[in-house]
């Protein structure tokens, strides 16, 4: 199987007319600078998680977990697709029941 396809969100939202920050989680770890620091986070009203964001949240899963959940508790909101489906499961395990939910990350739409 080749590469899965990723989602891009920003294609959407620039064909709407809405601006956006992009912070990158396929080919660098920039997304962490987001992820990582509630008060960064904090200055959005949503937060949009594409398909195919790298692994390496993974390090810090806990952290980014409970930053999101607290993001969301405080009135923001984020969407995640596909395999990103992790972000939410990660903050809010409970809320939702996924069909890939006993695979490890890298195994989802296998």
């Amino acid at each position: 199987m080749g590469a899965l396809p990723m989602d891009a969100i920003q294609t959407i939202l620039t064909r709407l007319g809405f601006g956006y920050d992009l912070y990158d989680g396929v080919s660098s770890d920039e997304f962490m600078d987001l992820l990582g620091h509630p008060d960064i986070m904090d200055r959005y009203d949503i937060l949009f998680i594409n398909c195919g964001t790298a692994e390496l949240w993974l390090d810090h899963h806990d952290a980014i977990a409970t930053n999101l959940r607290d993001y969301v508790q405080g009135g923001g909101s984020v969407y995640t697709s596909d395999m990103a489906y992790h972000f939410f499961d990660a903050a809010f395990p409970e809320a939702a029941v996924f069909d890939y939910d006993d695979l490890p990350i890298d195994d989802a739409g296998d």
